[in-house]
């Protein structure tokens, strides 16, 4: 009889042991439905109560106590197939909806984002996503990653990487700035990341480690320790909202800078994109790949680096006429009138991108 216990106490151990093993196996993915599901649950007219407007990347069914719903993730493709991941993707869009009773279609909260002209694309990254109940309140926990691939750098060495997280519907974000400089790598945590349920912060703090594995990210360390300092619940850990430099910071330190050529030049990141209008009043664009370059050309140098920055009296984003970037400001001057910048922040501090040039 002993011998019947112990043996049926070893099975059990075994079983509930590969359970967890499985549950917790990092080879698990999500599973999408399929074209023709998809066709059949979201015809034309349903798409269009809902707002979608991109071509759909996948659609993912999940349920809990509020009922079945769908993730659908779209995705604007400007070159190559939506389903590959080396296409050239410029806006993306998540939307979690589900059916009411009269069949109409409820949207509960949306994903949108879209790459800047420093960025050549954006996507989903569905092997992390997760649609579980973390924390077994009998609600799904949806937790949505996506990153951008940059212009310049290697891979995602210099792009962006956004973790999005809802809990009982409320929204937190982990926001991460890629940079192959150490000082140039910026980690934005939501301060609602600290309150959430013990089983939530470890998925993340996991999903991070991996990330930083298969090299699409890599986080700073202060932020990470935070995050582990969170998941020990040893008091309540305000994680660092210093997001650096602000835009009138920086108008006044390219004010200073244009008076030092070496001051100068750590302001700008090559190759620099210059902007301006032709004598036929059409825009054109050049880059200038080292500070050398910059300086033998008159009318940048000495007119929009020298007199323009050293006449800044004001700096707001916005009313960009040559560049169409969300990241581009204009600066108002006294000597030679309005100067586009498109920036970009590396550590916390912005560099300069993108400039206009006077035209003669």
């Amino acid at each position: 009889m002993k011998l019947q216990i112990k043996t049926l106490f070893t099975l059990c151990s075994i079983f509930i042991c590969t359970m967890g093993i499985a549950q917790e196996d990092k080879n698990y993915r999500e599973t999408p439905l399929t074209d023709m599901e998809i066709k059949k649950l979201f015809p034309t007219e349903v798409l269009q109560q809902i707002g979608v407007e991109f071509p759909i990347f996948r659609v993912y069914p999940f349920e809990d106590k509020d009922g079945k719903q769908y993730l659908i993730l779209t995705e604007k493709v400007t070159k190559g197939n939506i389903q590959d991941e080396n296409s050239l993707k410029r806006s993306i869009k998540a939307f979690n909806v589900s059916f009411e009773e009269d069949k109409t279609v409820k949207v509960r909260w949306t994903i949108t984002d879209y790459i800047d002209e420093t960025e050549q694309s954006i996507g989903f990254w569905t092997q992390y996503l997760n649609l579980k109940d973390l924390d077994n309140d009998g609600f799904v926990d949806p937790i949505v990653v996506y990153g951008t691939k940059s212009n310049y750098g290697k891979g995602f060495e210099e792009g962006r990487v956004k973790i999005i997280i809802y809990h009982l519907g409320k929204k937190i974000a982990i926001r991460q700035q890629n940079s192959s400089l150490d000082d140039g790598r910026l980690t934005q945590v939501d301060q609602s990341f600290d309150a959430l349920p013990l089983g939530i912060k470890k998925k993340v703090y996991d999903m991070i480690g991996i990330l930083e594995d298969r090299g699409y990210s890599l986080f700073t360390t202060e932020v990470k320790n935070q995050i582990k300092k969170s998941l020990k619940g040893e008091g309540k850990v305000v994680f660092s909202s210093d997001k650096g430099e602000t835009i009138d910071e920086f108008l006044q330190r390219a004010k200073k800078a244009a008076s030092s050529d070496a001051e100068l030049q750590k302001m700008i990141n090559f190759p620099l994109r210059v902007r301006g209008l032709d004598e036929n009043l059409n825009v054109f664009e050049d880059k200038f790949y080292s500070f050398a370059e910059i300086k033998d050309n008159v009318m940048l140098y000495e007119g929009t680096f020298k007199a323009g920055l050293l006449s800044a009296v004001r700096i707001y984003r916005g009313d960009c006429q040559l560049f169409n970037d969300k990241n581009c400001f204009t600066i108002k001057t006294t000597e030679i009138g309005d100067i586009e910048v498109v920036l970009i922040k590396k550590g916390k501090q912005y560099i300069i991108v993108g400039i206009t040039i006077l035209t003669a």
